[in-house]
Formats: C-alpha cells, sequence, structure tokens
C-alpha cells in the first residue's frame, strides 16, 4: 500500500469521535478521505446539528405570547375563581415567567449593553360585570394563587377609583 493512502487511513483513524468513511477512491485508484483530517477539528456540521437538532445556542426569547390566541398561552400556573360583591365571579388565570421583548426606544435608546429579560407574570382576568377580558402584568415570578388574588383584587380597586374620579369630573365639571 503506497504512504498516501496509508497516511488518509491513519489520519481518519485518529479522529475516533467522527463518523468514519472508507476513502474515496479516485479512477487511478488512489484514497481520497472525505472529511478533514485535521486533529484540532471538532465535529462536523452536520454531526452538531444531529446531536442538537436546533443548532446554536438555546434561544433567548421562548415562543411568541399574543394575547388574543389562546393557542399561545400555554399551560397556566395558577388559575383562582373569586365571588365578588360589586363585580360577580372572577377568574383569574396567570402564566408565569413571561417577558416582554424590549426595544431600543425611549428608555432604552442609550443603554449600551444587551438588552435586559425582565422576567414578570402575566394575569388574564374574567370578571362578568366588566365589559372586557382584562390583562395584567406583574413584575414577580413564582407567583401562587394568593398573591394573583391580591394583584387582581389592586387592579379592580384601581379601576373603581379612576372610573369613579372620571364620573365626578364629567358630572361636577
Amino acid at each position: 500500500m503506497r504512504d498516501d493512502v496509508r497516511l488518509g487511513e491513519r489520519a481518519a483513524a485518529q479522529l475516533p469521535h467522527r463518523r468514519r468513511q472508507p476513502p474515496h477512491r479516485s479512477r487511478d485508484g488512489r484514497a481520497h478521505p472525505l472529511e478533514p483530517c485535521d486533529a484540532a477539528s471538532g465535529p462536523s456540521r452536520e454531526e452538531f446539528h444531529l446531536a442538537d437538532p436546533k443548532g446554536g445556542r438555546p434561544p433567548k426569547h421562548g415562543g411568541e405570547f399574543l394575547f388574543g390566541d389562546p393557542a399561545t398561552w400555554g399551560i397556566e400556573q395558577a388559575v383562582t375563581v373569586t365571588s365578588t360583591r360589586l363585580h360577580g365571579k372572577a377568574t383569574a388565570q396567570a402564566r408565569d415567567r413571561l417577558h416582554p421583548r424590549l426595544t431600543r426606544r425611549a428608555t432604552w435608546l442609550d443603554h449600551d449593553r444587551p438588552l435586559p429579560i425582565i422576567e414578570g407574570t402575566v394575569v388574564r382576568l374574567v370578571v362578568e360585570r366588566l365589559p372586557s377580558v382584562e390583562w395584567t402584568w406583574w413584575s414577580r415570578t413564582g407567583a401562587t394563587g394568593a398573591g394573583i388574588d391580591r394583584c387582581w383584587q389592586s387592579f379592580l380597586r384601581r379601576f373603581d377609583i379612576e372610573h369613579t374620579f372620571r364620573l365626578f369630573k364629567q358630572t361636577l365639571g
């Protein structure tokens, strides 16, 4: 066997982590390895993508959360149902560890570093006697049922106060 054939096979044997392929033989019978035989090279691009089909680093942001599309919501971390005197039955559903995708506008315009990820809890509130579904953002994560109740009750109390003052301003001038 000639030296160049043995050299190609020996170099391929030194890379045990690679999938070995038989050397390609040209018409004149010489062997040509199909992969690079550099001892410093890591796994091939194909092997890397087979090991991790998504490839690359893990995503910074999870899947998109659309308020109008229940298919994107995932499962709730906490659900509470409470009967209220003024508003009827209130159902709160909390989804934890969501974050807005920040952009370099307004407050973040002069921020030189990568933008931070600010996680929180999104609470969906459905109340019998309110005209629409309300979404609130709470800056805490790991919320429990009691924390979710306190969050939406604070929101409703503020809602009542704001609308009372609005009524006074319209009526009294």
